[in-house]
């Protein structure tokens, strides 16, 4: 989508990017046939946690988010991503 609309490689891309590749790579070293101490509810809740946090640590890096901004953003954005992984966990748990 962001080809056709010319925002390729855009703010919004590099935050997409950033959350996707820390989530797949914290879920990946947490995997089962990793270590195996980590439950499918665990994964998934850490890996909607490092989404987040990683989209937030972009934001700064991007210097799109003013100084004393991220110590207020960071719950906002920390819970609700806690609890969307914990639900995703539970709910895609009979599928899999």
């Amino acid at each position: 989508g962001s080809l056709l609309v010319g925002s390729f490689l855009g703010p919004g891309f590099l935050l997409s990017l950033a959350g996707g590749v820390a989530s797949m790579a914290a879920m990946a070293l947490m995997a089962p046939g990793t270590w195996r101490l980590w439950s499918p509810l665990a994964v998934s809740a850490a890996g909607a946690v490092v989404h987040g946090a990683a989209q937030l640590l972009a934001l700064k890096a991007l210097q799109l988010l003013p100084a004393g901004d991220l110590f207020w953003l960071v719950p906002l954005v920390l819970v609700p991503a806690l609890v969307a992984g914990l639900f995703t966990a539970v709910y895609a748990d009979p599928i899999v």
